[in-house]
Parts: C-alpha cells; structure tokens; sequence
C-alpha cells in the first residue's frame, strides 16, 4: 500500500513538473505588443489603425508591419510560404493601392502575440528569429515584420524617418535595389493568381490576402511547372448579418444556431486550393487542379470554375 502511494506521488510529481515546463515555454514565445500612439505615414498614406483588422502593432518601442498580401505589395514586398522552408520575404517592383481592411469593431490598445519558431529568409539571407533583439512575431494568425532601421533601410532600401511632432514616415516606392527579376516564375505565377482571383471572387467576397504554400517549382518537356497549395482569405462585405437572408430566418425561428451564424457571417475565411501552373513558351499560363481527395489527378481549370451557380 505504502509503495503503491510512493509510486502516486511520484507520478504526480512528473506530471507537474512536465505541466510546469510546458506552461514555462508557452509563455516564453508570448510576448505583449501595444498599438500605436503616435502617426504613421506610409507611401503618403495615414495609416488609421482603429479599426484594421490587422493593425499596426508595436513590440519594444519598434513599429511592427503585417505582412499581409495587400499590406507587403503596398510597401513592394513580396512573402512565400512553405511548410518545409518557413518564411521568405523579397523586395519586389509589384506594388498595390492601399487598402486598410477594416473590422466592424475598434481594437484595444494591448494585445498579446507569439514568437514563431519557423525558418526566416530576408532577401536570401537567412534570419535566426530566436535570437533576434526585434523578432519577426505572430498577431492574429499573421506574421508582423519589425520596421527596424536594418530591414527598412538597410534591407528594403526604403526612406526612413521618426520624430516627436510627424511620427513615423516610411516611402518605399523610390526603392530599386534588390529587386527580383521580372522574369522570376514564382513572381508571374503570384500575379497571375491574385490577379484571377481579384476578377472571379471579388463580386462575392472582401479578399483580404493570397498565399502561396509548399511551392515547387520543375523543367517538365521544356516548360515551367509549378505544384503549389493556394489559400484566398477572404469575408464576406459588410453588411448587418441580420439583413442575410438565412441569418434572418434562423432568428426569426429561434433557431438556436442563429448567434453562431450571425457571429461567423463577418469573421474571414480560408479559400484553399492544391494547383498546378505550367507557363508556355509565350509565358502563358496554364492551370490545373487536383481533384482527388487522396491521390493526385490534375485537370485543368480556371478559377471561375470553382463560383457555385445558384
């Protein structure tokens, strides 16, 4: 009985201390960022963060920027994901109008976000994010860059200023240096799928970014192909939730699912697609989609093949 106790304690005595460990490198990966107090100029832009649905945040006194498709293209970055490799960041000549992606509600003023523990790649150098003073963080599912003077300047070549009375100015459309070249693959297949997606989905949906994940790239027959996930994050336009016509028949029934709908019909979503690109001799591009819930069987498509006629 005595040593059947022994044995208890002792088990309880790891588990709390395997508890206390995790608990400790959890909290070790969060940190706490604030929202900016002072102006932000970007591109000739002020920058209103009350209501963006991803705001700007600051960590360590450091601006940090989120890197959203629409967000990085309007300062001329471009991101690539991929789950083997992380995160890479280039400078590119691509950029796009701003667009603030507004949220119905006002954010606070402090948050909490994470340090990634995922590769870092910075126009093809290799960044150790534990390490770093300002490292790259996660907030809201989305990864915020620091606006150091290293990256902003050093890196992306942009111009740079602070002061008390003006706040922070960051123009980056003069930037030339480390650009990519035009010709880069990846870049046209990148604009080739916004651009679609802007044309096919944007009547139905607020799209709010692109990512391209897990892309490989290959010489097949002389031609480019290119096998890549693509996720289209988008919401629905704002509108009252209770003017929806599903969302006004649940209440009205006392469905019980109705605050469920009401909450969602706002939140983003994620459109995910498993394609393939193959770009012809004339640089045109040619996509297919995997259509097998196991295996791979490719067909070609456009984008407007996946709107669901009513």
């Amino acid at each position: 009985m005595k040593k059947s106790k022994l044995n208890l304690f002792f088990l309880t005595f790891i588990m709390l201390i395997f508890i206390c460990a995790v608990t400790t490198t959890a909290y070790a990966a969060e940190v706490k960022v604030s929202l900016p107090t002072f102006d932000i100029t970007m591109n000739g832009v002020d920058i209103e963060d009350e209501y963006r649905q991803y705001p700007l945040i600051v960590y360590k006194d450091i601006t940090y920027f989120p890197m959203t498709y629409s967000d990085s293209r309007f300062l001329g970055l471009v991101t690539e994901w991929d789950n083997l490799t992380g995160l890479e960041i280039y400078k590119t000549t691509e950029t796009v109008e701003y667009k603030p992606n507004k949220q119905n509600w006002e954010n606070t003023n402090m948050y909490t976000a994470s340090i990634p523990k995922f590769n870092i790649i910075v126009n093809g150098k290799a960044i150790k994010n534990s390490t770093e003073e300002y490292p790259i963080l996660l907030f809201r599912n989305i990864t915020y860059f620091p606006m150091t003077w290293r990256f902003a300047v050093d890196e992306f070549g942009w111009e740079y200023s602070f002061t008390s009375e003006d706040g922070l100015i960051i123009n980056s459309i003069s930037s030339t240096s480390n650009i990519p070249p035009l010709d880069n693959p990846y870049f046209k297949i990148s604009s080739y799928m916004q651009k679609e997606c802007i044309n096919v989905f944007s009547p139905y949906y607020e799209l709010l970014d692109f990512i391209i994940s897990d892309y490989k790239e290959d010489i097949v027959d002389g031609k480019v192909e290119a096998i890549f996930n693509y996720t289209v994050i988008n919401k629905n336009y704002d509108k009252d939730p209770d003017t929806v016509e599903y969302i006004k028949e649940a209440k009205d029934k006392g469905d019980s699912n109705y605050q469920q709908l009401y909450d969602e019909y706002l939140q983003p979503k994620d459109m995910n697609f498993h394609l393939k690109a193959i770009i012809n001799d004339d640089g045109l591009i040619t996509l297919y989609h995997n259509f097998s819930p196991k295996g791979i069987e490719w067909k070609e498509v456009k984008m407007s093949d996946f709107i669901i006629s009513k």
